[in-house]
């Protein structure tokens, strides 16, 4: 492949990831919205399926980013054969795991409030 199939590829798989980033906001704006507004009058199993399709739309998104990040550090290794890396190619992957580790938290909190909002509608 040559040095200019490689940046294609980055670039597209750059792209791909911040379209993901922006659907994992979306999920996590409207779960939080949704938790804030009726979390306290949600029963326990509707909770439960909101709180499972959430859970599975931004946590698949977070391992699809994560997915992508692998992918992409296995192109920039390939890029790195034919010529230098940028600074920006060299942070790219190497910057990627706390993002991931955000966006898991991400979830994990927004979880835990909607069960404080339900808990707090039940007292």
């Amino acid at each position: 492949m040559s040095e200019y199939e490689l940046l294609d590829l980055f670039i597209s798989k750059e792209a791909q990831m911040a379209s993901q980033f922006a659907i994992y906001i979306s999920t996590l704006s409207a779960y939080l919205v949704v938790a804030y507004l009726v979390g306290s009058k949600l029963s326990w199993i509707q909770l439960s399926a909101i709180t499972a399709l959430f859970a599975f739309g931004a946590g698949g998104q977070t391992y699809a980013i994560y997915l992508h990040g692998i992918h992409v550090r296995e192109i920039l290794d390939r890029k790195e054969q034919i010529s230098a890396l940028t600074p920006y190619e060299q942070g790219f992957a190497t910057n990627l795991a706390p993002w991931i580790w955000a966006m898991t938290i991400g979830v994990v909190v927004s979880i835990y409030f909607m069960i404080h909002e339900k808990r707090r509608g039940a007292s």
